[in-house]
């Protein structure tokens, strides 16, 4: 069961913040019940589309520039937004290590979330925020958006070692692996001090579920293949090695039948953060 912080409740959320936010993305529509991931995935257009990074990167550079608060998949937003519960998450770990922060960002596309609440991290006595994503991704990145508190990895081995994060985050993404399981063993293999696992789709049956999801055009246009995870296989990852501190529902929760969830997981037995 969770800890201290057991449930944020959605209605601590600004209201005036939290509707206009999620009616932007209610057009997304999840659609099929697939056999398997690769089922799915013949019938999507895929992350690589170029569409797709083309608009992502003028986003971000809006957002870079200052011509923009923040973006979400490509999407710019004029009026700055914070994910409260995210936020409260990521400041207990700064506050548990000394004012420093360690962000590794596994999908975090051209630092997004970094971008979208930097203005409140920036407190931190030490803010290093680390993405690992595509390689197109990385190396746009890399060109246009490093600084230095932003950096870009193509391997999550890589960012282990350059960072040393003290925060593994998963926003909006582990639900779009091929294989997020073995993702998730990966990540903690390395027995990080806190795992943020953020927007995703969970489902209160015992097994994954494969579904379609469709972009609106006003977005861009893309479709991608993505689970609606296991609730209970996917806590089993933290079982042995972590504890549940918080669970908060998301915005994106308008799916019928399934609770799309935000969990922030601390190891038990942790060690000192390394210099």
């Amino acid at each position: 069961m969770p800890g201290k912080l057991q449930l944020l409740a959605r209605d601590l959320l600004p209201p005036l913040i939290a509707r206009p936010l999620a009616r932007r993305f209610l057009d997304v529509r999840y659609t099929g019940r697939y056999r398997s991931w690769s089922e799915a995935a013949r019938d999507a257009g895929g992350y690589d589309a170029p569409n797709i990074l083309e608009q992502v990167t003028a986003s971000a550079r809006a957002v870079r520039d200052g011509r923009a608060a923040y973006e979400r998949d490509g999407v710019v937003f004029h009026e700055p937004d914070y994910r409260w519960p995210l936020l409260a998450c990521l400041l207990r770990e700064a506050l548990r290590n000394k004012g420093r922060l360690r962000v590794l960002d596994f999908g975090g596309s051209l630092g997004s979330t970094y971008f979208q609440h930097r203005a409140v991290l920036s407190a931190a006595k030490e803010l290093r925020w680390g993405v690992v994503e595509q390689p197109a991704f990385v190396e746009t990145g890399r060109r246009e958006f490093i600084n230095g508190e932003l950096s870009f990895h193509l391997t999550v081995d890589d960012a282990m070692r350059t960072l040393r994060p003290n925060v593994v985050l998963f926003s909006g993404v582990l639900a779009w692996i091929e294989n997020p399981h073995a993702v998730l063993d990966q990540i903690l293999s390395h027995e990080s001090p806190a795992v943020l696992v953020d927007r995703t789709p969970l489902t209160s049956l015992d097994h994954d579920v494969a579904k379609l999801q469709r972009v609106p055009d006003k977005i861009y246009r893309a479709s991608y293949p993505c689970w609606f995870l296991s609730r209970a296989r996917f806590l089993d990852h933290f079982a042995d090695r972590y504890s549940l501190n918080a669970e908060f529902p998301q915005l994106d929760a308008h799916v019928p039948g399934t609770n799309f969830g935000g969990f922030h997981f601390e190891r038990k037995h942790p060690g000192a953060l390394e210099p």
